[in-house]
């Protein structure tokens, strides 16, 4: 789990509270917060939320447990404020759904003596914030002692990064190619996904095709806003490699070969084969893959475009237009091989 800063604050003067102000929810987060200060008690609460919606489970020093219910705040310190305290250390973890009471582990250590000679004090425990209509999107580090949290006391929030999903992937502005393969893949997230292609941003009722669903009877469709799903609907995991005659000034052919495929062993996958043609005569610079099912595309799910003119091939993904060093090219009509040099951008026959 990679995490990031997301809010910190660090008191310029004494203070009772440390605000981190509005940041942006995360489910998984964790917290750093340092204060000190005589006559201090390190709390926190979420949201300014100071009515009695905190419950706790604390141990203090390795002693019994006790329970906290209905609190204004966490109730998880390590110490009492006691007027010799001069430092403390909080760390916490918190699950921040929405619709869930918001849970946290709390650990904290003390200081009640500067040098060696006296031991810290700690604490250990479980915090549960009874609130289930909205995230945490901000932290208030209170103090329920008589002193006041000196200047440089502060709170880091940082959380986990999320998993990205998008409805649609993109590669545009490449090089016009006669030749296009575009190939995409993508795991589905949330519901249902599937796969249907626009180009050059067309979204008009310029497609046209015919298709077939595991070697089933033809069927057609007309005046299309895109080129139709390229693969059924499924909750799972769908790729199709589709082969476009990219000629200026004509209409562009395609060839599509799809495949869906359920979560699991116990379905075994579909696939759709499809020809068709998108009218525009201007060549495809663009290709969007979109979803209209009714989850997103995860992280990992991916369109690469290949293009060529029927000479030296080169891999488009995005604005790379660069023949990765190493690179084989086979010459069809003498059966030749060639390898790409991309230091010296020239190709060296295979003897």
């Amino acid at each position: 789990m990679a995490w990031e800063r997301i809010a910190h604050t660090a008191l310029s003067s004494t203070s009772d509270t440390i605000d981190t102000g509005t940041f942006t929810a995360r489910k998984n987060m964790k917290i750093f917060v340092f204060t000190s200060g005589a006559n201090t008690e390190t709390q926190i609460r979420f949201n300014s939320d100071a009515n009695q919606n905190y419950c706790s489970v604390r141990e203090a020093d390795g002693g019994a447990e006790s329970s906290f219910t209905d609190q204004t705040m966490s109730k998880n310190n390590s110490t009492g404020g006691g007027s010799s305290m001069t430092t403390c250390f909080t760390s916490a973890i918190i699950y921040n759904i929405a619709d869930q009471p918001k849970s946290a582990f709390i650990q904290q250590i003390s200081t009640e003596e500067t040098g060696s000679g006296t031991a810290p004090r700690r604490s250990q425990g479980c915090l549960k914030w009874e609130n289930t209509s909205a995230q945490i999107t901000s932290i208030q580090v209170v103090n329920n002692a008589s002193g006041d949290f000196a200047a440089g006391s502060y709170i880091t929030v940082w959380g986990a990064k999320e998993e990205a999903t998008a409805d649609t992937i993109t590669v545009s502005g490449f090089t016009a190619k006669k030749h296009l393969k575009a190939q995409m893949f993508a795991n589905g997230t949330g519901g249902t996904i599937n796969c249907n292609m626009t180009f050059n941003n067309d979204t008009n009722n310029n497609y046209v095709i015919r298709e077939s669903i595991n070697g089933g009877t033809d069927s057609t469709n007309h005046t299309q806003a895109n080129t139709d799903n390229l693969t059924g609907t499924v909750t799972g995991n769908i790729s199709a490699i589709v082969n476009i005659a990219n000629e200026s000034s004509k209409e562009k052919l395609f060839i599509s070969d799809g495949i869906e495929c359920a979560t699991g062993a116990g379905s075994s996958p579909d696939r759709k084969d499809m020809v068709g043609k998108w009218t525009g005569s201007a060549q495809i610079t663009t290709i969007k893959a979109n979803n209209g099912g009714s989850g997103s595309y995860a992280e990992g799910s991916e369109l690469i475009v290949w293009g060529s003119d029927g000479a030296a091939d080169t891999i488009v993904t995005g604005a790379l237009e660069d023949i990765v060093g190493g690179f084989i090219f086979e010459e069809t009509n003498t059966g030749k091989h060639y390898i790409w040099n991309a230091t010296t951008s020239t190709w060296t026959e295979i003897v």
